[in-house]
C-alpha cells in the first residue's frame, strides 16, 4: 500500500513539473515565436543536478516540441528562417571584432548528429587598421585584395558560427556531435 502511495504522489509531481514547462514553453512560443530548453532555468530551479531530473524535463521538452524528428526539424526551420546579427553572439564576438548580419542555408544534420551548413552575410563590412579602407563582406562582394587576409576571416567566421549554431542547438535540446558551418558560394 505505501509503494501504491509514493507511485501516486511521484506521478503526480510530475504531471505538475510537466505542466509546469509545458506552460512556460508556450509563454515562450507566443513571446518568441519558439521554445527553449533552458539549462540556466533548470540550474535556478534546483532541476539541473541529479542528472535523471535534468533528463525528464529534456523528455518533456522533446514531448513538448512533438518527437525528436520535430524537434530537429524545428532547429534546422529556426536556423534557415532567421537572419542573425553577429553581435548577438558571444561565440562569433570572441573570434572576430566586427559586426555581420547573416543567413544560415542547406542545414543539414545526419543520423550521427552532425551538423553541416552554409552561411550567407547578407550585410556588413570590415574595416582594415592597417590600411584605414573598409571593404564589403557581403557574400558574393568580396572587396578585400589580400586572400590570406580574406581566407582566414571567412574561417574565423565560420568558426564563430559553428559555436553559435552549437550554443542554440543546446537551445532546443540538442546535443551536436560536429557543427560545420562554411561560406556559401556564389556562382
Amino acid at each position: 500500500m505505501k509503494s501504491l502511495i509514493k507511485k501516486i504522489l511521484k506521478e503526480e509531481t510530475e504531471d505538475k513539473l510537466k505542466n509546469f514547462f509545458f506552460k512556460i514553453w508556450d509563454q515562450q512560443k507566443e513571446k518568441q515565436g519558439v521554445a527553449f530548453y533552458d539549462e540556466g532555468l533548470l540550474k535556478k530551479l534546483g532541476l539541473y543536478r541529479p542528472e535523471d531530473k535534468r533528463r525528464r524535463i529534456w523528455e518533456y521538452y522533446v514531448d513538448y516540441m512533438g518527437g525528436k524528428e520535430n524537434q530537429t526539424n524545428e532547429f534546422i526551420n529556426y536556423l534557415e528562417n532567421t537572419i542573425f546579427n553577429a553581435s548577438d553572439s558571444e561565440e562569433i564576438q570572441d573570434r572576430i571584432s566586427f559586426d555581420f548580419k547573416f543567413k544560415l542555408l542547406n542545414v543539414d544534420i545526419n543520423n550521427k548528429r552532425e551538423l553541416k551548413g552554409s552561411y550567407f552575410i547578407v550585410e556588413g563590412v570590415w574595416d582594415d587598421a592597417d590600411s584605414g579602407e573598409t571593404y564589403s563582406i557581403v557574400t558574393g562582394q568580396n572587396e578585400i585584395d589580400d586572400m590570406a587576409t580574406y581566407f582566414d576571416m571567412q574561417y574565423e567566421i565560420g568558426e564563430g558560427i559553428s559555436d553559435f549554431v552549437t550554443q542554440i542547438g543546446r537551445k532546443f535540446g540538442l546535443m551536436l556531435n560536429f557543427v560545420d558551418i562554411r561560406e556559401y558560394k556564389v556562382n
